[in-house]
């Protein structure tokens, strides 16, 4: 069972680089991560890749079609991390199954399954694994889960040390400029305000990616 959670583990590493920098990778699948015989992995081709701009949503849509996000699919706006992870949570079902959770011929015919979130979890799957498996890919994104959680999710964990790939919780004083620039991407400021309390949610890891990265501008 550790060798079936390396993998996934290792994926998050490279991709957590990227997040702290704010870089958007829009094009996560199998076929850009490449490993080595110990199960460490490197992400690659960045073409559709961007840094995320604090306080703005991007409207430009791309990536490979089984992979993409419901936001892609259906022509919505996005903050980036969201979509990612989507990606990231088919790898994980490919990892895990050898197999992806929809044909692509079947997507473009009706993309409305991808709102179904119904697809085959085989028997072997524990239901620690299918519980991560069906949190990363909620179509609800706010809902989804992020990178964090992932990283301390049980499954992930089970039979390693704890990851700790992104930051600590929000530091006192709470920045007012931080807060307007995470509102205008679609979020109250009582949603914005209870994620950093519980240091959990994509409102939190938006505030602390930024604070990071020294974004105090609104």
């Amino acid at each position: 069972f550790l060798l079936i959670r390396r993998p996934p583990r290792s994926t998050l590493f490279p991709y957590s680089t990227l997040f702290r920098s704010m870089v958007i990778h829009r094009d996560i699948k199998l076929e850009n991560f490449l490993g080595n015989g110990s199960g460490n992995f490197k992400l690659t081709d960045f073409d559709l890749s961007y840094r995320m701009i604090p306080g703005k949503l991007n409207k430009e849509h791309c990536g490979t079609f089984v992979y993409v996000s419901p936001e892609i699919i259906f022509d919505r706006p996005y903050i980036g991390p969201e979509i990612d992870i989507w990606s990231l949570g088919v790898c994980l079902y490919g990892m895990i199954t050898g197999g992806l959770p929809f044909i692509e011929s079947e997507v473009k015919h009706n993309p409305k399954i991808i709102y179904t979130a119904q697809f085959p979890i085989p028997s072997h799957i524990s239901k620690a694994c299918e519980d991560l498996i069906v949190k990363i890919r909620k179509t609800d994104w706010k809902a989804r889960y992020t990178l964090e959680e992932i990283c301390r999710d049980p499954w992930i964990n089970m039979g390693f040390p704890n990851i700790s790939v992104l930051l600590d919780k929000p530091q006192l004083p709470i920045k007012p400029d931080i807060i307007n620039n995470i509102k205008s991407l679609r979020f109250t400021e009582a949603e914005i305000n209870q994620s950093i309390v519980i240091n959990n949610g994509l409102p939190c890891v938006l505030y602390k990616i930024y604070d990071y990265n020294k974004y105090p501008t609104s």
